[in-house]
This record gives C-alpha cells, structure tokens and sequence, in this order.
C-alpha cells in the first residue's frame, strides 16, 4: 500500500521529468532569425524608412515585380525611362537556408525573367534595393510559389 509521501514524490518526479522532455524537445527546434544581423539593420532602420518614402513618391513609375505561376517565373520590369540596377533578394519565412540574393540590373523598357522553378512552394518575400539618380528605394512583394 502506498501512502501520501510516496504519491507526492512520484507525482513530482513525474512532472520533472515531463518539464525536463519539453526543455530538451524546444532547445532542438532549429528557430531562424529575419537576418544574422538584425540589431545592425535596426540601428540603420531610419535609412529604410527613407528608401521606402522614396519608392512611394515614385507613384506610378515604380518597378514591377510578377509572378507568372505558369511558366514559374518572376517577371522584373522597370517602368519610366530610367534603368534598374540593384538587388532583389527572395526570403522564405519558413526556412531561412532557402534565402538567395540576386544582383540585377536591367535596362529601361526591358523585363528581366527569374527562373523559380527550382524554389520549395510556399510564401515567399521579395525585397528590391536599388538606387537611381542618387537615391536609394526600397519595395517589398509577398509572393505565392505555388
């Protein structure tokens, strides 16, 4: 027969033991930062928001970024007669390893196709830095790769 002592102690070794699993299970979850270097990018944070003002003062002439889930490219087309030279970077939320930057550059009335078709489906970000005549933009798209 078991008394009240040996039921408080097995009941507490227990609740130990399941606390203790859920530490070990949480430390090998694989937790991606946005970036490796997010307290730089927030220090120069006033940069981006001018990037961003910049972009939205250029109203219609904005570049614009497309998927065509059929032929499973992202269409990059300038408008206006000024070339776009920058970088495009495709982020994944869900799986930081997959990121990958692209230096660009194409020329005033072009458009300029990437080939995703080898990407993972799912929510991809595209963010487009580039700088003309002396200013820097900035625009951000939410793309759908499916």
């Amino acid at each position: 027969m078991m008394n009240w002592g040996k039921g408080i102690v097995i009941a507490f070794a227990g609740f130990i033991s399941v606390i203790a699993t859920l530490v070990v299970t949480s430390m090998k979850q694989d937790i991606s930062l946005v970036s490796q270097d997010y307290y730089v990018q927030e220090l120069a944070y006033q940069d981006q928001i001018e990037r961003e003002r910049n972009t939205l003062r250029l109203g219609a002439l904005r570049p614009e970024l497309a998927y065509d889930q059929s032929n499973q490219v992202i269409w990059l087309s300038p408008k206006g007669k000024t070339a776009l030279k920058g970088q495009l970077q495709l982020f994944r939320p869900a799986a930081a390893k997959e990121d990958l930057r692209y230096v660009i550059e194409v020329a005033a009335g072009e458009r300029l196709p990437l080939d995703v078709a080898s990407l993972s489906p799912g929510l991809w970000r595209a963010q487009l830095l580039w700088e003309q005549e002396g200013r820097e933009f900035y625009m951000e798209k939410t793309l759908d790769l499916r």
